[in-house]
This record gives structure tokens, C-alpha cells and sequence, in this order.
């Protein structure tokens, strides 16, 4: 059975899935409709030439009508309607030439074209359409009758189209946009679970720590002060006085670790007030106890920190940085300055670097022999209880780089 995260990743999966999988089909289907109504706005089309314009001409013009006074009358009633030009040749015996009235679009000679009869097709950029009746071939003895038009059926159906298709691309994308919000507040949801973790299992920590602190601290500085006691009287019996020595060191040890603890949970609270930022980080140079060269670029200004807790991040660093690079040639490097209006600590060290596989600035997880694990976890506590980030990773030249930004 996966855990929390794994859950989460699986929904965050199946929720995506679905969005995209509803997408597809909701695109699917508008296309579809799109591509039908397209399709059916031809048939539209003819039946606006067909039934409303040229039935219209044959109820008004009938065959022994004088066409030449009736076509224009007939396009006047029938322009509200998108009739924009009639033209009859030749015209019922008694006449002679061609009867039009209107203004053509079409080009000369279409009549001829036996193709172009009995459908609609759309003349000069599509704004009109024309129908020449009677269908191919003609029978003897009819006249030619082309209608031009502005085929309001079929433009109003292929607008519905289009629309039908852009809301379902725009309802697909509406989806996808829903999944991945959704998507974010599952993950936001599980980070402040993981996070309500973290603060419980620090809680208890801390519990435990002030538990241990308050019942080794009086025992332990007790036997630490007898063992010392037992060397000095131990005097020059070698072997006797580095086994009490070693007693002495093993109580330092557990001492120290007492005291990282009560750090610890010490580290989430903060008094700031203003400080002198130049002063505090030559202050934690010297304490740090080894090489370590300070850059102080120009203009870093006071700042409102609680020292005390401040200098003791620092100094972690510096000594996890000192640690990391013994022996090295290169001096240890403290960089302070500003970044984009926030204060800018950066420890450099030439060492061999982070470590894979371990998750850094967890209580607990170091990869030196005898360490606690605690120096960085202390640190980066103190910096999140002053709403600033700390960022690690590898310097440019080689070794560890340890970045903080104070707001």
C-alpha cells in the first residue's frame, strides 16, 4: 500500500486523466457537429434559392407576365428577404435581349456553364450567391433565369456552426483548466499535510527535548565534573588518566547533543529588533574557530534580526562548511551583501559537496560520523522563523554553497 504522497500523485493522475479524456471527446463531438452543420448549410442554402427565391419569382413572373415590367417590382418586394439582382434570357417570345434588374456580381457567361445549374454557388468573396434555373439541360423553349442573393439561411447556420465548435473547444480547455487547478489544490493540500506532519513530529520533538534537557542537563554536567576531577587526580598514570579523559569526552559529546537539541526547539522563535549586520557576521567568523574569509559588500545595511539566533545559523554553517573542506587550501567564504531588497548570507565552502540521497536540513540526517544532524536543521528553522529561504547547492568552483535570504 503507497502512502499519502502516493495517493495524492495517483489522484492528481486520475483527475487529469479524466479532464483530458472529456476534452477529447467534448472537441470530438463539436468537430463532428461543426463538420454536419457545414455540410448542411448547402442543402439550406438550396432550399432558400429554391423554394423562397425562385418559387417567389414563379408566383410573381409567370410565363405570360411581361418579364420586362414584372423582374423589377419582384426585386424590390424581394430584396428585404437578401434578393440582389434577376435576370431572364432570353425572354418569352415578344421580347428581345436580356431582362435584368439589379446590380451583377456574377460573371458574364455563367449561364452557359450547364455545371452551375440547379444549385447555389457563391459569387465574388461568398457575400452573395447565385441559382440559375431551369436545371441542366434546359428544356426547349424555357428561359434562363439567374437570381443573385445573400444566402442568409446558410450564413447564419455556418455561424452556428463555427460557435458550436468554438464553445466546445472553449468548454474542453474550461475542463483541462479545471483539472489542473484541481491538480493544485491537491498538491497544496498535500503539502500542508506533509507540513502539519512535519510541525507534530517537531512538536513531540521538542516535548522531548525539553524532557531529556531538564533530567541529563544537572547529571550530566555532575559526572562531567567528577570525571575531570578523576584526571586531575589521576595525574601522571597515562594509561588510567586517557581512559577517564575519554569518560570526560563521551559526556562533552552527549553534553553537546543536549544542547543541539534544546536549540532545536528553540529555533522557531525569533525576537527581532534592529542589528547590526557587519557586526554579527565578524562575530560569527571569529567564533567560528577556523579560516573562514569574510566579504562584506558595500551598503549592507541594519536590519531587523534576532541576533543571537541569527549568528547561531551562521555558525553552524561554518563550522559544517569547515568540517566539510579539512585540509583544503582555500579559505571558507562568508559573502553578506543584498539581494533584491533582501539580506543575502552566503556560506561557500571547497569541499566535496552535498552529499545524494539525503535529505538535507532533516533533523537527524547527517553523513558525518559522530554527528547529530542537527546544525543545518537548526539553521534552517531559524531562517524560516524570520519568513526567509534557504537554498543549497553546489558552488561554481567547486565544493558546497549554503545561500540565505532574509526579507
Amino acid at each position: 500500500m503507497g502512502g499519502p504522497g502516493w495517493k495524492a500523485e495517483t489522484l492528481q493522475r486520475t483527475i487529469l486523466g479524466v479532464a483530458l479524456g472529456m476534452a477529447s471527446v467534448l472537441t470530438g463531438a463539436s468537430a463532428v457537429t461543426c463538420r454536419r452543420a457545414l455540410d448542411l448549410s448547402w442543402i439550406v442554402d438550396a432550399g432558400q434559392a429554391e423554394n423562397e427565391m425562385f418559387g417567389a419569382f414563379r408566383r410573381r413572373c409567370p410565363p405570360h407576365v411581361d418579364i420586362t415590367g414584372c423582374i423589377a417590382p419582384f426585386l424590390r418586394d424581394e430584396e428585404p428577404e437578401g434578393l440582389r439582382f434577376v435576370s431572364v434570357t432570353p425572354p418569352p417570345p415578344g421580347g428581345d435581349g436580356v431582362a435584368s434588374a439589379g446590380v451583377r456580381l456574377s460573371p458574364p457567361g455563367i449561364e452557359d456553364d450547364l455545371r452551375m445549374r440547379g444549385r447555389p454557388f457563391p459569387v465574388v468573396g461568398g457575400e452573395r450567391h447565385a441559382y440559375i434555373m431551369p436545371p441542366s439541360p434546359p428544356p426547349a423553349g424555357l428561359p434562363t433565369i439567374l437570381l443573385e442573393y445573400v444566402p442568409t439561411r446558410f450564413q447564419a447556420l455556418r455561424r452556428q456552426a463555427w460557435m458550436t465548435f468554438a464553445a466546445g473547444l472553449a468548454g474542453a480547455v474550461a475542463i483541462v483548466a479545471g483539472a489542473l487547478f484541481l491538480q493544485r489544490l491537491v498538491r497544496q493540500r498535500d503539502v500542508l499535510l506533509r507540513e502539519a506532519q512535519e510541525k507534530e513530529k517537531l512538536a513531540a520533538l521538542g516535548r522531548m527535548s525539553a524532557v531529556l534537557a531538564h533530567e541529563l542537563r544537572n547529571p550530566l554536567a555532575s559526572a562531567k565534573g567528577r570525571a575531570e576531577l578523576v584526571v586531575e587526580l589521576l595525574g601522571r598514570d597515562d594509561r588510567l588518566a586517557a581512559r577517564a579523559r575519554s569518560v570526560v569526552d563521551e559526556l562533552a559529546r552527549v553534553e553537546a547533543v543536549t544542547r543541539q537539541l534544546l536549540d532545536f526547539v528553540r529555533s522557531g522563535k525569533v525576537q527581532r529588533s534592529a542589528c547590526d549586520v557587519a557586526r554579527l557576521a565578524h562575530d560569527a567568523v571569529e567564533r567560528a574557530g577556523g579560516e573562514v574569509e569574510l566579504r562584506l559588500e558595500p551598503g549592507v545595511p541594519s536590519w531587523q534580526l534576532d541576533a543571537y539566533a541569527m549568528e547561531r545559523a551562521l555558525l553552524n554553517l561554518l563550522r559544517n562548511a569547515l568540517e566539510a573542506q579539512a585540509g583544503a587550501a582555500e579559505k571558507v567564504a562568508l559573502i553578506v551583501g543584498v539581494r533584491g531588497g533582501e539580506l543575502y548570507f552566503c556560506v561557500r565552502d571547497h569541499g566535496p559537496g552535498f552529499p545524494s540521497g539525503v535529505e538535507l536540513g532533516a533533523p537527524f540526517a547527517t553523513t558525518r560520523s559522530g554527528g547529530t544532524g542537527l546544525g543545518l536543521a537548526v539553521s534552517q528553522q531559524i531562517v524560516k522563523a524570520h519568513g526567509g529561504r534557504m537554498v543549497l547547492g553546489a558552488a561554481a568552483e567547486g565544493g558546497a554553497e549554503v545561500e540565505i535570504f532574509i526579507p
